[in-house]
């Protein structure tokens, strides 16, 4: 089971308040974890210029749960007339990480200061449904006629 979380971290709290209440409420499913939100959090490795002081809070989260950002574009997710920045970011486990099919910023109007994000991840992987069958356990050319329409081939053409 996936634990998909919001999270809005303002940048005058103490930042790891409520990473620690993620913590606390988390520690079951690490693995199946899937994180996004504001966490207004500067790191040179999510697109800013320089860090601040929550930058080490954060990747210690990160790291305890072994979550990997799932970021992967240098287009700001925040945006105003004094900044370009990036304080939407996505983490999430192992197990979803290899799921994520695409995490995209749309640089389209959104009424906000934060970019439209779309997060396409896979949760439900397709499963291959294989039928099995039994000629002695029932009739031959029920068999047939139903192999006939898998393979597309006219039933005459079957035997």
């Amino acid at each position: 089971m996936a634990k998909i979380g919001k999270v809005y971290i303002p940048p005058s709290e103490d930042i790891n308040i409520p990473l620690n209440s993620i913590s606390s409420s988390n520690h079951i499913c690490r693995s199946r974890l899937f994180n996004a939100g504001d966490f207004n959090s500067k790191s040179t490795l999510w697109g800013y210029q320089r860090e601040d002081n929550r930058e080490n809070s954060l990747l210690d989260f990160a790291a305890s749960f072994g979550l990997i950002l799932v970021n992967n574009e240098s287009l700001p997710t925040f945006q105003t007339q004094r900044a370009l920045e990036t304080p939407d970011l996505c983490f999430t486990g192992d197990v979803l990480f290899h799921l994520v099919q695409k995490w995209e910023v749309f640089d389209i109007e959104s009424l906000s200061d934060h970019m439209h994000i779309l997060s396409q991840t896979d949760l439900f992987p397709h499963q291959k449904i294989s039928e099995r069958y039994k000629k002695t356990y029932g009739p031959h050319k029920a068999f047939q006629k139903h192999l006939s329409k898998l393979t597309l081939l006219p039933s005459s053409e079957t035997g």
